[in-house]
């Protein structure tokens, strides 16, 4: 069997546009990604034992006694909502949230979220 440069040529010149027209088809969305922002504050009192935190029903967040800021760990994007609440106070002591527990996400992190014990 004889190599032909020619027929060599002209199967790649038939290949090369399909492929690149494959190729292009199959880039995917050119949309870019949401931003997402965080919830979280600042958490003051003394306290004996650590706090469980949630935010929209879930995303718990387990708050260390020693710990004077928390942020959750799922971002939200903008205009999502957010809810957060107590659901474990710490062992014999009452904390607050003293903040806006609740709101729609700005285009920016939310870190107002207080808790005072």
């Amino acid at each position: 069997m004889r190599f032909s440069p020619t027929k060599l040529l002209h199967g790649l010149l038939y290949t090369a546009p399909v492929l690149l027209l494959t190729l292009v088809a199959c880039g995917g969305s050119s949309a870019p990604l949401a931003a997402a922002y965080t919830v979280g504050g600042a958490v003051s009192g003394s306290r004996l034992a650590d706090i469980v935190l949630q935010n929209n029903g879930g995303d718990d967040l387990v708050v260390s006694s020693t710990a004077t800021t928390y942020v959750f760990n799922t971002p939200l994007v903008a205009g999502a909502s957010y809810n957060v609440t107590i659901v474990s106070q710490p062992l014999l002591q009452t904390c607050a949230i003293t903040g806006a527990a609740s709101g729609i996400m700005p285009s920016h992190n939310v870190d107002n979220v207080n808790i005072s014990c």
